[in-house]
Protein backbone atom coordinates (compact mmCIF):
# COMPACT_ATOMS: atom_id res chain seq x y z
CA UNK A 1 0.00 0.00 0.00
CA UNK A 2 1.36 3.31 -0.73
CA UNK A 3 2.36 5.96 1.90
CA UNK A 4 -0.74 8.07 2.35
CA UNK A 5 1.51 10.71 3.17
CA UNK A 6 1.78 10.81 -0.88
CA UNK A 7 -1.76 11.29 -1.69
CA UNK A 8 -1.76 14.58 1.11
CA UNK A 9 -3.21 18.02 -0.45
CA UNK A 10 -0.23 19.98 -0.54
CA UNK A 11 1.63 17.17 -2.75
CA UNK A 12 -1.68 16.78 -4.83
CA UNK A 13 -1.49 20.38 -5.64
CA UNK A 14 1.55 20.09 -6.58
CA UNK A 15 1.22 17.59 -8.85
CA UNK A 16 -1.79 19.53 -10.35
CA UNK A 17 0.90 21.95 -11.51
CA UNK A 18 1.31 19.86 -14.19
CA UNK A 19 -1.96 19.55 -16.04
CA UNK A 20 -2.72 23.08 -15.21
CA UNK A 21 0.48 23.96 -17.43
CA UNK A 22 -0.34 21.30 -20.04
CA UNK A 23 -3.55 23.40 -20.26
CA UNK A 24 -2.29 26.58 -20.38
CA UNK A 25 0.33 25.29 -23.14
CA UNK A 26 -2.65 24.17 -25.35
CA UNK A 27 -4.72 27.19 -24.88
CA UNK A 28 -1.78 29.30 -25.42
CA UNK A 29 -0.64 27.64 -28.68
CA UNK A 30 -4.30 28.12 -30.32
CA UNK A 31 -4.27 31.38 -29.88
CA UNK A 32 -6.79 31.32 -26.52
CA UNK A 33 -5.31 33.83 -24.19
CA UNK A 34 -7.84 34.34 -21.49
CA UNK A 35 -7.84 30.60 -21.00
CA UNK A 36 -4.26 30.61 -21.15
CA UNK A 37 -4.31 33.44 -18.55
CA UNK A 38 -6.45 31.28 -16.42
CA UNK A 39 -4.47 28.06 -16.27
CA UNK A 40 -1.38 29.58 -16.24
CA UNK A 41 -2.32 31.92 -13.19
CA UNK A 42 -4.29 28.39 -11.36
CA UNK A 43 -0.97 26.58 -11.90
CA UNK A 44 1.29 29.49 -10.27
CA UNK A 45 -1.61 29.89 -7.59
CA UNK A 46 -0.98 25.64 -6.82
CA UNK A 47 3.06 26.84 -6.42
CA UNK A 48 1.75 29.01 -3.51
CA UNK A 49 -0.99 26.80 -1.86
CA UNK A 50 0.88 23.73 -2.10
CA UNK A 51 3.52 25.14 0.43
CA UNK A 52 1.05 26.66 2.26
CA UNK A 53 -1.10 23.65 3.09
CA UNK A 54 1.86 21.86 3.68
CA UNK A 55 3.01 24.23 6.52
CA UNK A 56 -0.46 25.01 7.97
CA UNK A 57 -1.21 21.13 8.21
CA UNK A 58 1.87 19.86 9.93
CA UNK A 59 2.23 18.03 6.57
CA UNK A 60 5.95 19.40 4.77
CA UNK A 61 7.46 16.00 3.67
CA UNK A 62 10.48 14.98 2.00
CA UNK A 63 8.40 13.48 -1.14
CA UNK A 64 6.25 17.32 -0.97
CA UNK A 65 10.79 18.35 -0.97
CA UNK A 66 11.20 16.56 -4.10
CA UNK A 67 7.58 17.19 -5.86
CA UNK A 68 7.09 20.99 -6.08
CA UNK A 69 9.88 21.69 -7.56
CA UNK A 70 9.90 18.72 -9.71
CA UNK A 71 6.19 19.91 -10.65
CA UNK A 72 7.76 23.83 -11.11
CA UNK A 73 10.69 22.34 -13.67
CA UNK A 74 8.00 20.42 -15.94
CA UNK A 75 5.58 23.09 -15.48
CA UNK A 76 7.63 25.59 -16.16
CA UNK A 77 9.43 23.74 -19.12
CA UNK A 78 6.49 22.75 -20.99
CA UNK A 79 5.00 26.15 -21.00
CA UNK A 80 7.82 27.37 -22.13
CA UNK A 81 8.20 24.66 -24.27
CA UNK A 82 4.82 25.41 -26.16
CA UNK A 83 5.69 29.49 -25.37
CA UNK A 84 8.86 28.66 -28.05
CA UNK A 85 6.35 26.93 -30.47
CA UNK A 86 4.11 29.59 -30.16
CA UNK A 87 6.92 32.29 -30.92
CA UNK A 88 6.52 34.14 -27.81
CA UNK A 89 9.38 33.18 -26.47
CA UNK A 90 12.98 32.95 -27.78
CA UNK A 91 14.95 29.45 -27.81
CA UNK A 92 17.60 30.61 -25.35
CA UNK A 93 15.25 31.53 -22.91
CA UNK A 94 14.25 27.70 -22.78
CA UNK A 95 17.42 26.51 -22.63
CA UNK A 96 18.79 28.64 -19.51
CA UNK A 97 15.64 27.48 -17.69
CA UNK A 98 16.18 23.56 -19.03
CA UNK A 99 19.64 23.70 -18.37
CA UNK A 100 18.97 24.89 -14.58
CA UNK A 101 16.47 22.45 -13.74
CA UNK A 102 18.80 19.43 -15.64
CA UNK A 103 21.58 20.25 -13.13
CA UNK A 104 19.99 20.67 -9.74
CA UNK A 105 18.04 17.84 -10.64
CA UNK A 106 21.06 15.37 -11.75
CA UNK A 107 22.50 17.19 -8.46
CA UNK A 108 19.99 15.93 -6.24
CA UNK A 109 19.57 12.60 -7.98
CA UNK A 110 23.54 11.87 -7.57
CA UNK A 111 22.99 13.17 -3.50
CA UNK A 112 19.62 11.63 -2.85
CA UNK A 113 21.02 8.29 -1.71
CA UNK A 114 23.11 9.78 0.73
CA UNK A 115 21.11 13.08 1.95
CA UNK A 116 17.64 14.21 2.46
CA UNK A 117 16.77 16.94 -0.39
CA UNK A 118 17.00 20.27 0.64
CA UNK A 119 14.62 22.50 2.09
CA UNK A 120 13.19 25.22 -0.53
CA UNK A 121 15.86 28.13 -0.84
CA UNK A 122 14.62 31.81 -0.75
CA UNK A 123 17.29 32.17 -4.31
CA UNK A 124 15.04 29.20 -5.78
CA UNK A 125 11.83 31.19 -4.86
CA UNK A 126 13.00 34.69 -5.89
CA UNK A 127 13.85 32.96 -9.73
CA UNK A 128 10.57 31.12 -9.36
CA UNK A 129 8.10 34.88 -9.07
CA UNK A 130 10.90 36.22 -11.41
CA UNK A 131 9.96 33.47 -14.21
CA UNK A 132 6.14 33.04 -13.55
CA UNK A 133 6.07 37.09 -13.97
CA UNK A 134 8.25 36.42 -16.93
CA UNK A 135 6.85 33.78 -18.81
CA UNK A 136 3.02 34.77 -18.07
CA UNK A 137 3.59 38.48 -19.53
CA UNK A 138 5.36 36.91 -22.62
CA UNK A 139 2.47 33.96 -23.16
CA UNK A 140 -0.18 37.34 -22.37
CA UNK A 141 1.16 40.37 -23.86
CA UNK A 142 4.50 39.85 -26.05
CA UNK A 143 4.59 43.18 -27.41
CA UNK A 144 4.08 44.97 -23.97
CA UNK A 145 8.33 44.29 -23.15
CA UNK A 146 10.06 46.91 -22.65
CA UNK A 147 13.08 47.33 -25.18
CA UNK A 148 15.68 44.24 -25.34
CA UNK A 149 18.68 43.92 -23.62
CA UNK A 150 19.60 40.51 -24.49
CA UNK A 151 17.67 39.39 -27.90
CA UNK A 152 13.85 38.33 -26.63
CA UNK A 153 14.38 39.56 -23.02
CA UNK A 154 14.22 42.89 -21.20
CA UNK A 155 14.40 44.17 -18.02
CA UNK A 156 12.01 41.61 -16.41
CA UNK A 157 13.63 38.46 -18.81
CA UNK A 158 16.93 39.77 -17.89
CA UNK A 159 15.64 39.71 -14.04
CA UNK A 160 14.65 36.30 -14.37
CA UNK A 161 17.65 35.12 -16.02
CA UNK A 162 19.53 36.12 -13.58
CA UNK A 163 17.91 35.18 -10.65
CA UNK A 164 17.84 31.42 -12.29
CA UNK A 165 21.52 31.41 -12.74
CA UNK A 166 21.96 32.62 -9.36
CA UNK A 167 19.25 29.95 -7.81
CA UNK A 168 21.92 27.71 -9.73
CA UNK A 169 25.29 28.99 -8.21
CA UNK A 170 23.33 28.81 -4.76
CA UNK A 171 22.17 24.95 -5.00
CA UNK A 172 26.01 24.25 -6.05
CA UNK A 173 26.87 25.54 -3.20
CA UNK A 174 24.54 24.02 -1.14
CA UNK A 175 25.65 20.56 -2.38
CA UNK A 176 28.96 21.28 -2.19
CA UNK A 177 29.08 22.38 1.46
CA UNK A 178 26.87 18.87 2.28
CA UNK A 179 29.48 16.80 0.62
CA UNK A 180 31.92 18.32 2.74
CA UNK A 181 30.42 18.76 6.63
CA UNK A 182 27.83 15.82 5.97
CA UNK A 183 30.28 13.67 3.49
CA UNK A 184 33.05 14.01 5.65
CA UNK A 185 31.12 12.53 8.77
Amino acid sequence: MPDPGFFGAANCLSLARIPLSLLASYFLIRGMFPLTGVFALAAVATDWLDGLVARRTGTESDWGRILDPLADKVSYSLFALAMVYAGVLRLWILLVLVSRDALIGAGGLLLAKRFSPPGARVSGKVSTVLVAAFLLRQALLPGASLADILPGADILGVCAMAAVLLSLLDYILVFARRMTTEGAG
